[in-house]
């Protein structure tokens, strides 16, 4: 650390230097200093998921190899050590959360479907908690298809995305963003977005680009609209959308009567432009033969004045300088200073006021690269898949490294979008929104391919690096610290009286797992905050606090800050659109080895990369009596995932609430009265819609006339609620129940055992611990030793492994099965970040 102090120092030094001969006056030194400060004051994190597959099916298994990185460098990250990553319905209901340690800005798990009750569009994020200091919308988030099919014959035939009616759907937690329409409006169901070059228009006879993008009302891009400027009745501009609704146009003149009209299928659609300013800059940018250079055209209010540049690529520092206004004044610097991907030019004043800013790309130098090959371009049923790898850099020479594979069958692959580490780490993750096909920006490096790209830079409303915040103008304000391992943070309120803090407590817990026990202590600071960082924990646990002033036990109210997450996004309309495989229709000659198997039955071996995983985890349930709890996600039309909501509401100091208030907080429609009866005390009422409703335990009916001691149930005592709402559902899968009208909604409850633990003692508090997850490895069936072929094996993924490592050649081989499928082909991707922050994104 104190190396990287004082590198920081010798930047800042040079800085200074450089303002002061630049402008002549320091008046830029502390605004260059600050931005070149700004990464190591306020580093931000990116996260990167390779999946192993684009689509899945119910039952399935989602596996992934997470790369956490440093954003300015790209390099493994040293300042998280935990990794959070969920699982959203489409509704923005989180179906899974789960965290992993960190280790060496890497983590792999996987994600069972298993739980799912049906079908959808789901989305998987991944984030550190201290990516959360920023906008949650740059966390890593992906929506990915989840089909099921009718077929009772396990090949997936007939697959669909189900769609709940409405009434069965949960509440709809995703909500719809600011708009970027704040400078257009709506015409006929046609949206136009206009960007003016740099960030604004000015009120100057000068030409102004202005990029625009045309949308229906739902967000799908318009192909073949004609954008025209009307002075009047005066044609003063015309261009057509150029790709993906996008298209450019020049302004030639600012006057206040010019009016943008928009022209589909011979229907025009009228619009006014952006504001625009009295004093300010325009200037066009311009990449030619290895410069990327500024033709900049000030406001007669500013001609004279020093403006300062800044290229900022990722929160990090690029170049510096400054520049005097007079008249049309060029700048120009070498690509050589812009940093690989989306780099961020800032042209503005003494006070740090932006004049000009827009974002502009240097496409990526991949050193290094991945050569695979494999032993038959199309195989049989059960025959062994060999693949041989090389990883070198441009000189050929070999690479030693890490890197995570996954091959799946390409004839049942149902979406072909995927989403590589390239794509993400250095384009979609530096935009707000949703990119659709950001892999055709890196299809091609030729001038139709850069032109579309920086068209869709221009019009980009946002920006992830907040300029007023290098500046030191807006303030950093932490929110999340950086987790060096499980930090527990929260405070203490008295629990009496009006709650006060309890600063200078003596807090103490301890965590309870199957076979171990961990302890940590600590002190309240002023406000009752406190923090602990107990060793690190594996598993589900339970944990007891106890609370102690002055040496003597006392009872209290205890907060939690552990539920911290991103805000549900709301989903883009294209992130539904699926596509179909892009690849190669066959493999070159130099892509095809010739391999010899001279491996005997019962004697074969897996090459250098080894999978460690041998059973897979199904979990049937609680109880298997009428089929246990998979009875319930096979006919529920919705569940509660009630771990996560009771220790959300557990957390924000309230006690193990009854099972039943939790359901009429989470859902509206369910509602339950109590009512003493003559014998056996009180009984329960239950009621969905306003109708009778009946609730099953463990797949068992409940009396409506079952007393306290049956009914009385907290929520910790409860793993999921499954509501089935479906009266034809109901009368099929429940022979008589829902035969008469006032039976119309069951409820089916499964404990997950922790009765017994979640006891609350005098004096102390109990709350439910979710550690680190430690998840099965993918299973590969072997033909030649262990398994007979299996008519059934209808894996869709056949081989994945997150740590695949070459030798010192280079080389890596791996071996595996084909499953039952004839003519099987493969899809192949592979993923890094080698330790230089280089990439490797292999695709096939």
């Amino acid at each position: 650390m104190k190396r990287i102090g004082i590198i920081i120092s010798l930047i800042a030094f040079a800085v200074i230097c450089h303002a002061q001969n630049s402008t002549g006056n320091g008046s830029f030194v502390k605004l260059f200093k600050e931005i070149a400060l700004y990464d190591s004051r306020c580093t931000q994190e990116k996260v990167y998921l390779h999946l192993d597959n684009n689509s899945y099916f119910i039952d399935e298994t989602i596996y992934f190899k997470a790369y956490v990185v440093r954003a300015s460098s790209l390099k493994y990250t040293d300042l998280s050590k935990v990794l959070y990553v969920e699982l959203l319905d489409d509704h923005g209901n989180t179906i899974e959360r789960k965290s992993y340690e960190i280790s060496e800005g890497q983590a792999s798990g996987s994600i069972s479907l298993s739980n799912l009750i049906h079908g959808g569009f789901y989305e998987i994020r991944a984030f550190t908690r201290a990516m959360l200091n920023w906008d949650g919308d740059y966390c890593f988030s992906r929506v990915i298809p989840v089909y099921q099919s009718n077929s009772t014959t396990g090949n997936y035939a007939n697959p669909f995305i189900f769609s709940p009616k409405g009434e069965d759907q949960l509440p709809m937690l995703r909500k719809e963003p600011n708009t970027l329409r704040g400078d257009s409006a709506k015409r006929n169901v046609v949206y136009a977005e206009f960007y003016p070059e740099g960030g604004a228009l000015v009120q100057s006879d000068t030409p102004q680009n202005i990029a625009y993008r045309i949308t229906d009302k739902d967000g799908n891009p318009i192909n073949f609209a004609t954008c025209k400027l009307l002075d009047g009745e005066k044609e003063i501009g015309t261009s057509k959308t150029q790709h993906e609704g996008m298209g450019e146009i020049t302004l030639p003149y600012w006057k206040n009567s010019v009016k943008a009209v928009v022209e589909i299928d011979g229907k025009n659609h009228e619009f006014n432009l952006p504001a625009a300013r009295k004093s300010g800059i325009s200037a066009t940018l311009q990449k030619k033969d290895g410069k990327t250079s500024l033709s900049i055209t000030p406001t007669d209010d500013l001609n004279g004045k020093y403006v300062g540049i800044s290229i900022t690529c990722r929160g990090a520092l690029c170049a510096i300088d400054s520049v005097a206004l007079n008249g049309q004044t060029q700048w120009e610097t070498s690509d050589i200073r812009l940093h690989y991907g989306i780099n961020q030019i800032t042209l503005f004043n003494s006070a740090g006021d932006i004049l000009w800013e827009r974002l502009v790309w240097r496409r990526p130098d991949y050193p290094v690269s991945l050569e695979v090959r494999q032993n038959e371009e199309v195989y049989k049923p059960f025959s062994p898949i060999v693949l041989d790898m090389k990883l070198s850099d441009r000189h050929g020479n070999p690479c030693n490294a890490y890197f995570s594979l996954a091959v799946h069958d390409r004839n049942s692959e149902l979406n072909g979008k995927d989403c590589g580490i390239a794509e993400d780490l250095l384009l979609s993750s530096d935009l707000k929104g949703y990119i659709a096909h950001p892999e055709y920006y890196f299809e091609s490096d030729d001038e139709t391919h850069a032109k579309w790209l920086d068209l869709l830079l221009l019009v980009q409303g946002w920006r992830r690096y907040d300029f007023a915040e290098m500046t030191g103008r807006k303030p950093f304000k932490l929110i999340q610290p950086s987790e060096q391992g499980q930090l527990l943070t929260g405070y203490l309120l008295a629990n009496k009286g009006k709650r006060l803090p309890m600063p200078g407590a003596g807090l103490k817990v301890d965590i309870y797992f199957p076979g171990k026990r961990i302890t940590g202590e600590c002190i309240t600071d002023s406000v009752g905050g406190f923090a602990l960082m107990p060793p690190a924990y594996y598993g589900e646990g339970v944990g007891r606090f106890y609370t102690y002033e002055n040496g003597k036990p006392k009872t209290m109210r205890i907060f939690l800050d552990r539920n911290f997450a991103p805000a549900p996004k709301m989903f883009d309309i294209q992130e539904f659109n699926l596509s179909s495989y892009t690849h190669k229709p066959t493999l070159a000659q130099s892509e095809i080895f010739t391999w010899q198997d001279t491996v005997a039955k019962g004697d074969i071996l897996l090459g250098e990369a080894v999978v460690k995983g041998k059973t897979r985890n199904s979990k049937v349930g609680q109880d298997k009596w009428n089929g246990g709890e998979d009875f319930a996600k096979r006919n529920a039309d919705i569940c509660y995932n009630v771990d996560l909501e009771s220790m959300k509401y557990c957390d924000q100091g309230e006690d193990d609430p009854l099972l039943w208030d939790l359901l009429k907080d989470m859902n509206k429609n369910f509602d339950y009265t109590t009512e003493e009866a003559a014998i056996a005390g009180t009984n329960y009422r239950f009621t969905y819609r306003n109708r009778p409703a009946v609730v099953f335990k463990h797949n068992t009916e409940q009396s409506t006339n079952d007393h306290m001691d049956n009914l009385t149930i907290f929520a910790s005592e409860v793993s999921r609620i499954y509501i089935i709402t479906d009266q034809e559902k109901m009368k099929h899968v429940l022979p008589g129940f829902g035969s008469s009208t006032d039976r119309v909604t069951a409820i089916l409850l499964y404990g997950n055992g922790n009765k017994s633990m979640m006891k609350e003692k005098s004096k102390t508090k109990v709350v439910r611990f979710f550690g680190y997850s430690s998840d099965p490895d993918f299973v590969l069936p072997d033909y030649r030793k262990r398994d007979l072929p299996d008519p059934s094996d209808m894996r869709r993924t056949l081989y994945w492994n997150p740590d695949v490592l070459t030798d010192e050649n280079g080389r890596a081989t791996v071996m595996f099965y084909s499953n039952a499928n004839p003519d099987v082909k493969l899809g192949i991707t592979a993923r890094t970040v080698l330790p230089d922050g280089e990439l490797i994104d292999f695709s096939r």
